[in-house]
């Protein structure tokens, strides 16, 4: 029969690891099958008991709009036999956890397994995202500053001026 981590000494290492880590079959139509295994964090994350979760597939977690993506994905499996990507779920309590899925398919008893581990991205966008506005509100006082501007790189090239900066010198953007 399939593998599960209770039947491996490996258990331990599998249930302590600090990323949510589940194991799930890929059928003969490379459609992801029912989750078999899945660490205590990963339970949590879902917000399903391992027992519920055996019912379940990954596609019932991945947002709607990432699915025909994700099934994409899981056809290259065979090929591949491992791949990284982002995408989205939805755990039982509504709460949208953007993630980032490492997979590697290994093959048991005759049978295709993927084991995958996930990381949460959501302090990452998070991140990101103030540091996209941060950007932005710099680029507004660049540009709307009535002083000359210039940005200048280590070699002490003109990397970028502000628009006083090109009336005051009279220079067109395209000659800096």
């Amino acid at each position: 029969g399939p593998v599960t981590a209770q039947d491996s000494d490996y258990f331990l290492l599998f249930n302590n690891n600090n990323d949510p880590l589940f194991v799930y079959g890929l059928g003969e139509d490379n459609r992801p099958g029912r989750f078999i295994e899945a660490n205590d964090i990963a339970c949590r994350m879902f917000g399903f008991t391992i027992e519920e979760l055996t019912e379940k597939s990954l596609l019932d977690f991945i947002v709607p709009e990432e699915a025909d993506s994700f099934l994409q994905i899981c056809q290259t499996l065979p090929d591949f036999r491992y791949t990284l990507f982002e995408t989205e779920i939805v755990n039982r309590k509504g709460r949208r956890i953007p993630l980032e899925i490492s997979t590697h398919l290994f093959e048991k008893d005759g049978g295709a397994l993927i084991i995958s581990s996930t990381r949460d991205l959501t302090e990452r966008r998070k991140a990101e995202d103030s540091l996209k506005q941060r950007e932005k509100r710099y680029r507004t006082l660049f540009e709307s500053s009535p002083m000359p501007y210039c940005s200048l790189d280590e070699s002490a090239s003109i990397v970028d001026v502000n628009g006083k900066w090109l009336e005051v010198f009279g220079y067109a953007r395209s000659e800096v």
